[in-house]
């Protein structure tokens, strides 16, 4: 009796001893992978914060190479020659012409500071002596309006001396467009970086730069407006990855960007730097654990977000200390519980996490069940009203990109998508169109005599005027004062009888007569190859017509 009771014992002390052995590795198993899960939902979620604090800055960056590299092609199309260079008139008058259109293409940019157009001295036959450069430099103010400063004499200068000339040099020796790394300018005694391009006559003579300055404290500010932690900060790393920006690393001095020659890993304090799989970095810094994400502008500049570790992780902390409890209090049921605790913990959480990838893919549109009145439950219903914010947020920015505030039709960026569209139906060979193009005659007369609300008015009523005569065509904003209609269709067949009613009309703001200038093209399958040759003869057109009234 004695040996089966002792046989009994040791056979039920095996089968406990294994089966609290299989559960407690399968619990040891259950909280490496759900620790797993948790860690990359964290970085997930941090590198989505990233993206989303500088969307903002990202898109103006983005708006700030499309200006320039649209008002060169204005630039290139009214100097063709270098000969026009030796002209001092012709250059007045050119350079008149091109000023308020970029100023009105960038005067939206909350970080512009100034932007410019430079003349090539070896064509304008600039003289060392001279006080000034020739073209135009245009600085905004402390209220935010663009004035007049004196155009640096390059030939003043070596190429060593960065703070007055760099914005000519760093084109000038390898005549491709390019970002500057940030700066000091001693020219406005501003912290900057620019983007610069150069620009060519018909025959591919260097004429000159054309650029626009981004005050680097402006974007500093933008990108430092984070709501989602309390312990988070910003930095910026150059192309190098030096550091440009870091709370405890002194890059402006007396107000002058001097920079730093450290990278982040050198920073005085910082131990354990690791970098993960997925791109995040974490390291121990005053103390704190910290994880870092970080991306790519479009100027080259590293833009990183560092967050306290457990912080990121706090929403999710006492999910971590649930698989404990079970493991340590079931015996007899442990297997029962294991299969629970699956389909109750790490299932909602690997669907969390999915959730989070799609959402780094741009789809703002999932359904996340939130019924659970747990921890699990709370973090669902809070990544579900993240995810309204950033949905309705996304949806607002898009219309903003595509929609023009003043007018309410389509802007810029939806002309260049529907140009696109245009040249791809031009490859297939169906295209059938033509561009009506219309420019307020004497704008700034009307602002400078009745004023910018009033010159508004004339802006509308242009637009108004174009959208009634081709009422089944889109028309788009692209610019201060002009505006297209692209014709197709019922418009298409009837555009020579609706041009010219167009012509022939004049708008009427507090009892004054105010004219436009429109031009017309119709593509031409035998000789142009793209929207843009279109566009251009359209352009052409309405400058030849606007001429012909002075």
């Amino acid at each position: 009796m004695k040996r089966t009771q002792t046989l009994s014992y040791k056979l039920s002390l095996l089968f406990f001893s294994g089966l609290v052995f299989a559960m407690t590795a399968g619990g040891v198993a259950t909280f490496l992978v759900q620790n797993r899960i948790i860690k990359n939902l964290t970085n997930s979620t941090l590198k989505n914060s990233v993206f989303v604090s500088s969307k903002e800055t990202e898109e103006e960056l983005i708006a700030v190479e499309a200006t320039v590299n649209d008002s060169r092609f204005l630039v290139e199309s009214l100097f063709t020659s270098s000969s026009q260079l030796t002209d001092k008139s012709y250059i007045e008058t050119s350079l008149n012409d091109i000023a308020p259109l970029y100023e009105s293409a960038t005067k939206s940019f909350d970080c512009v500071c100034s932007y410019y157009v430079f003349l090539n001295p070896s064509y304008t036959h600039l003289s060392i002596e001279s006080p000034t450069g020739d073209g135009f430099f245009r600085v905004r103010n402390s209220n935010g309006e663009f004035e007049n400063h004196s155009v640096t004499n390059i030939l003043q200068y070596r190429e060593t001396d960065t703070e007055y000339v760099s914005w000519w040099y760093s084109v000038a020796e390898t005549i491709t467009p390019a970002w500057l790394e940030p700066y000091y300018n001693a020219n406005i005694d501003r912290n900057m970086f620019s983007y610069v391009m150069p620009f060519f006559s018909q025959s591919d003579e260097f004429l000159g730069v054309i650029g626009i300055d981004l005050n680097l404290e402006s974007v500093i500010h933008h990108l430092s407006e984070i709501d989602e932690y309390s312990k988070a900060y910003p930095y910026l790393q150059s192309s190098s990855g030096t550091i440009v920006y870091h709370k405890d690393v002194p890059t402006i001095v007396d107000g002058r960007y001097v920079g730093s020659n450290k990278s982040l890993e050198d920073i005085s304090g910082i131990q354990n730097f690791q970098k993960t799989e997925d791109g995040a970095i974490t390291y121990r810094y005053k103390g704190e654990r910290r994880t870092t994400m970080s991306m790519t502008l479009s100027n080259g500049l590293t833009y990183g977000l560092s967050v306290k570790t457990s912080e990121l992780r706090k929403p999710i902390r006492l999910v971590t200390i649930i698989p404990l409890l079970v493991y340590i209090g079931v015996s007899l049921i442990l297997v029962f519980v294991f299969y629970i605790f699956i389909r109750r913990y790490i299932r909602p959480l690997q669907e969390l996490h999915k959730a989070v990838e799609s959402v780094q893919k741009g789809d703002y549109k999932l359904q996340i069940d939130s019924k659970r009145t747990d921890e699990i439950g709370d973090l669902t219903r809070s990544f579900s009203g993240m995810l309204s914010s950033l949905s309705e947020k996304n949806r607002m920015i898009t219309a903003m990109a595509f929609i023009d505030g003043l007018t309410g039709v389509k802007n810029k960026n939806a002309q260049r998508d529907m140009a696109k569209l245009i040249d791809e139906k031009i490859k297939k060979g169906n295209a059938k169109f033509a561009i009506i193009m219309l420019d307020v005659d004497g704008l700034k007369l009307i602002n400078d005599t009745l004023g910018h609300e009033e010159g508004d008015k004339v802006i509308i009523g242009s637009c108004y005027s174009l959208c009634k005569a081709f009422s089944h065509s889109k028309v788009y904003r692209i610019g201060g004062d002009e505006f297209i209609a692209i014709a197709e269709g019922e418009d298409f067949e009837n555009r020579q009888k609706i041009y010219e009613k167009l012509k022939n009309k004049e708008i009427s703001v507090r009892n004054q007569k105010f004219e436009y200038s429109v031009g017309m093209a119709t593509y031409n399958p035998g000789s142009d190859k793209s929207f843009k040759d279109v566009f251009s003869r359209a352009d052409q057109e309405m400058y030849l017509n606007k001429k012909a009234k002075r």
